[in-house]
């Protein structure tokens, strides 16, 4: 039995289909037909019954079906232990970013401090929601993720640690001001622009709150899928949101009105599993930073 075989016939078995497991497997049916069937000559048994309407296991294929799916479950840890090890070997740390956090006036000088601690190690940085580099850093595609700190509830299973304090504006677009800058009263009643709830749980009901204690009422709220999505929006003038006030520095149509007190104060910070010695030690570089 070679891996092939032991896929193609844990998808047959869990689709119980030869043609839904062929279409998810890129085979022809006949091809996988083969294999299942060479499969059951080297154990000696049926595996399968195949009749016009589905496909079910035999009780020995159930056993079959049970024992592989923890072989395969074993191998692909020790593929992921040997992965880890080679990325530490290599020095190799990847970096997962919210797109929302506007980095490019501290992040250099945290890459900096982390390859100072290292002189061999490399930098990986990527970018994406707040879902996808959640996602990423569970699955150990990333070794770190940097996300804004109102998403800390949702890291309950990881290490964090705060790593800089950002400022937030009220942003919107040049086309609402008809002559003369707005201040944080003239945005009463407009539609207030921000990520879904299911990209950014903690974004979501922060920007929310955020409007609250500053006496807004949206007269509707508008969730985004993505970042750029909702930096369009902003510049078309469809509303305002409370984001990063740099990002004014990179969309020239845009506008920021400071934001007072605790409101305006944002935390960035960073995640990583406690078991990842790589991350750990990157973290520990920046435990002091005054950044």
């Amino acid at each position: 039995m070679n891996l092939s075989q032991a896929e193609y016939f844990l998808t047959v078995a869990e689709q119980q289909s030869f043609t839904l497991a062929a279409k998810m497997l890129y085979v022809s049916q006949p091809a996988l037909s083969k294999q299942i069937s060479l499969l059951e000559q080297e154990l000696g048994t049926k595996l399968l019954l195949r009749n016009n309407k589905r496909v079910c296991l035999t009780e020995a294929g159930k056993v079959f079906q049970e024992d592989l799916k923890k072989i395969m479950n074993d191998l692909e840890e020790a593929k992921d232990r040997v992965r880890k090890i080679g990325s530490m070997e290599k020095k190799q740390i990847r970096i997962g970013c919210f797109d929302g956090i506007i980095v490019d006036d501290f992040l250099p000088d945290i890459l900096e401090k982390i390859k100072g601690s290292d002189k061999e190690i490399f930098l990986e940085l990527e970018r994406g929601t707040f879902q996808e580099i959640r996602k990423k850093l569970a699955e150990d595609k990333v070794d770190i993720i940097f996300t804004m700190g109102f998403e800390k509830d949702s890291l309950y299973a990881y290490c964090c640690r705060d790593i800089v304090a950002r400022r937030g504006g009220l942003i919107y677009s040049e086309i609402l001001e008809d002559g003369k800058r707005k201040t944080i009263d003239d945005f009463k009643n407009m539609a207030l622009l921000l990520m879904d709830p299911a990209v950014s749980p903690g974004g979501y009901h922060q920007q929310l709150k955020f409007a609250g204690e500053l006496g807004l009422d949206p007269v509707t709220v508008k969730p985004m899928k993505d970042m750029m999505t909702l930096i369009t929006y902003l510049e078309m003038g469809k509303g305002f949101a409370f984001l990063d006030e740099n990002v004014v520095k990179e969309r020239n149509r845009l506008r920021a009105i400071p934001l007072p007190g605790g409101v305006a104060r944002q935390k960035v910070i960073g995640a990583w599993k406690k078991e990842n010695a790589a991350a750990q030690a990157v973290m520990d570089a920046l435990k002091d930073d005054n950044l």
